[in-house]
């Protein structure tokens, strides 16, 4: 669904002024969903012109983030990014990723218990090892499944986060993943349109 702000321009016409967009905007092709005003001013070949919304992060409540980063870059080996001057948004991830977990400190309180955020290996046994004698503790130990071996480890303030074991070609797949940068076109029906 295109946002209430986005902006439809003919074929052959100037998008929008720097001045007019306002925040950086994204060119997407394609007929925008039924439902938006966007549909009545709209023909195959004109283009959507939409503001920018990227991923930013996935929070995980925390008593210190100064502290959970230190036993996830102990523990885990994880790399540790901290956003503004003030340091609020201290964000970790494995080497390599990009920064989406967000250790958030101070905002909410503590609700320890199942992210249902998951890490990828493709060698539980070795990993699983490596952590327990790091000192993480496995509230579910490695267990065969039909589909597979999961775990799930926690963190000091009790988040608990799953592990899977997947081939090592699927881990390099989900590190390259990125969700698609165009919209697929989408045809309007024939007949009438009920309002809701």
């Amino acid at each position: 669904m295109l946002p209430h702000n986005a902006v439809v321009v003919p074929t052959g016409e100037t998008p929008p002024s720097r001045e007019e967009q306002g925040p950086t905007w994204l060119r997407t092709p394609g007929l925008p969903p039924l439902g938006t005003t966007a549909i009545r001013h709209f023909k195959k070949g004109d283009d959507i012109w939409a503001p920018l919304i990227v991923l930013a992060d996935v929070a995980v409540v925390v008593s210190s983030a100064k502290r959970s980063a230190e036993w996830w870059r102990k523990k885990l080996g994880f790399a540790t990014h901290t956003v503004g001057r003030g340091g609020h948004a201290v964000l970790v991830a494995p080497p390599g990723d990009r920064f989406v977990l967000h250790l958030c400190e101070g905002i909410a309180a503590l609700e320890p218990g199942d992210t249902g955020i998951a890490f990828l290996t493709d060698d539980m046994d070795a990993t699983a090892a490596r952590m327990k004698k790091g000192g993480v503790e496995f509230p579910v130990p490695p267990t065969t499944k039909g589909w597979g071996v999961m775990a799930k480890f926690a963190d000091p303030d009790g988040n608990i986060f799953w592990l899977l074991e997947v081939p090592a070609t699927l881990v390099r797949s989900t590190l390259a993943l990125r969700a698609p940068k165009g919209r697929r076109p989408v045809r309007p029906r024939r007949g009438r349109s009920r309002r809701r």
